[in-house]
C-alpha cells in the first residue's frame, strides 16, 4: 500500500514539473496607416492548409529534416484563423483600405470580394528558415469564375535559434504575401463599386 502511495506521489510530482506551453501568434507586420479609407469589402479566407501542419501545436522541421510536433509550442488560435487575420490586417494596412475582414465573419452579409488562400507549404525550420507557398483566388460577389488567380512562394532566413524567431520569420512572409496581393488588386478594389472590377 505504501508503495502505491509513493508511486502516486512521484507521478504527481512529475506531472507538476512538466514544461508549460508557450503560445505563438502570427501578428501583422505592416505598420498601421494614419487613416483608412472605405471601399468595396474584401473577406480574406477561408484558408486551407496541408493536413500535416494544421494542428494546435507547431510543426517544426529538425536539422535532419524530420518533423516534430512540439507539444509545448502552441498556436494561440486555429492556424487557418491566424493566417486569415494576419493577411487581412497586413492587406488593410498596406492598401489603406478599411473594409478588409478575416474569415469567418458570421455577422457580415456577403462581401463584395473574397480572397481564398490555399497554403501548400508552411515550413518552420528553427535556426534555418521559414517558407510559405500559397495559391490564391480573388472572387467577386455574383460571379462564378475567379477574377484573378496566382501563386505566391517565398523563403525567409532565420537568424536566431528560438522557436519565436522562426514564427516571426513566417509572419514576415505573410506580410510579403499581403504586399504581393495588394499590388495585384487592392487599388482596383478601392476604386470599384460593389461587385465590379
Amino acid at each position: 500500500m505504501k508503495c502505491r502511495f509513493a508511486l502516486l506521489a512521484v507521478l504527481m510530482l512529475v506531472g507538476c514539473a512538466s514544461v508549460p506551453a508557450t503560445f505563438h501568434d502570427l501578428a501583422a507586420v505592416a505598420p498601421a496607416p494614419g487613416e483608412l479609407t472605405s471601399g468595396a469589402s474584401l473577406l480574406v479566407g477561408p484558408v486551407t492548409l496541408p493536413a500535416g501542419v494544421d494542428h494546435p501545436q507547431l510543426v517544426l522541421e529538425q536539422a535532419d529534416g524530420r518533423l516534430l510536433l512540439a507539444e509545448e509550442q502552441r498556436w494561440v488560435a486555429s492556424l487557418p484563423r491566424l493566417l486569415a487575420q494576419a493577411v487581412a490586417l497586413d492587406l488593410s494596412r498596406q492598401s489603406g483600405l478599411g473594409t478588409v475582414y478575416a474569415w469567418p465573419q458570421p455577422a457580415l452579409a456577403q462581401t463584395d470580394f473574397s480572397l481564398l488562400l490555399d497554403v501548400r507549404v508552411f515550413r518552420l525550420a528553427p535556426g534555418k528558415e521559414a517558407e510559405l507557398e500559397a495559391g490564391w483566388r480573388l472572387l467577386a460577389k455574383g460571379r462564378d469564375r475567379p477574377l484573378l488567380t496566382g501563386v505566391f512562394h517565398a523563403r525567409e532566413a532565420v537568424t536566431g535559434g528560438q522557436v519565436s524567431d522562426v514564427v516571426k520569420a513566417q509572419a514576415r512572409l505573410l506580410d510579403k504575401l499581403a504586399q504581393f496581393l495588394s499590388a495585384k488588386f487592392c487599388e482596383q478594389i478601392r476604386l470599384s463599386p460593389a461587385g465590379t472590377f
